[in-house]
């Protein structure tokens, strides 16, 4: 039986470099299921603060965040899935969250092409 590229990382020994080639990522599909990540969705806040004209300013900005909680085999597939994106230069990957509590239940990462 063939090692998946998955597979050869988790016996690499801690700081071990590892060269990955396209080759290793042969018959790779560009959309995921990731049963065991749940992404969160939130609202950040930010508060700072600022002096002018002799009183003080408070400054509040608001964000849309996501946070993401996970085990670290899910953190491992999707780290191999970017680099495999990267090396193969698809255009978009596609991935399904199902769990319960994922409040974003399909995440896109676009490859964008950067051309200074």
């Amino acid at each position: 039986m063939q090692k998946t590229i998955i597979d050869i990382l988790k016996s690499l020994p801690l700081d071990e470099p590892h060269i990955f080639r396209k080759e290793d990522f042969e018959g790779w599909q560009a959309n995921a299921n990731y049963s065991k990540l749940v992404v969160l969705e939130g609202a950040g806040r930010n508060i700072s603060f600022a002096s002018g004209n002799d009183y003080p300013i408070e400054v509040v900005h608001r964000n849309h965040t996501a946070e993401f909680c996970g085990y670290k085999e899910s953190f491992l597939q999707l780290g191999t899935d970017l680099i495999a994106m990267t090396l193969r230069q698809e255009k978009v990957l596609e991935i399904e969250l199902p769990h319960p509590k994922s409040g974003i239940k399909k995440l896109f990462v676009y490859l964008d092409d950067f051309n200074p």
